[in-house]
C-alpha cells in the first residue's frame, strides 16, 4: 500500500490529468449494470459488496471518455436503485471543494 499511495502522489503532482478509481473489491462474476455504485473518499463507504469488473471498466471508460481529471475515489457497491448515469456519479464523485459552480 506504501508504494500505490507514492505512485498516487506521484501521478497527482505530475500535471497530467488523471482520475484514479478504487474499487471496494471486484467480483469474480460477469455481468454489467443492475446495481447502485456508490462513490466516496477515504474509505467511507460501507462494504455492501465486490463490483464486477465490467462496471469498474464502464465508469474507468467514462472518465477517459469524458475527459475526467484531478479525481480519486472509492467506487462501491450499494443496495439501492441501479446507477443509470455514469457522468452524473463521476460528478458526485468530485470533492466538494471540487465542484464547478454554474
Amino acid at each position: 500500500m506504501f508504494w500505490k499511495l507514492n505512485a498516487e502522489a506521484f501521478l497527482g503532482s505530475s500535471g497530467i490529468p488523471n482520475a484514479i478509481v478504487k474499487p471496494c473489491g471486484l467480483d469474480a462474476t460477469y455481468g454489467r449494470g443492475g446495481k447502485q455504485l456508490l462513490v466516496g473518499h477515504d474509505d467511507q463507504l460501507p462494504h455492501l459488496g465486490e463490483i464486477s469488473r465490467e462496471d469498474t471498466a464502464a465508469v474507468m471508460l467514462e472518465a477517459v471518455a469524458s475527459r475526467a481529471s484531478d479525481l480519486r475515489f472509492d467506487l462501491c457497491v450499494g443496495n439501492g436503485a441501479p446507477t443509470t448515469s455514469l457522468p452524473k456519479l463521476l460528478d458526485d464523485a468530485r470533492y466538494k471543494w471540487q465542484v464547478k459552480k454554474a
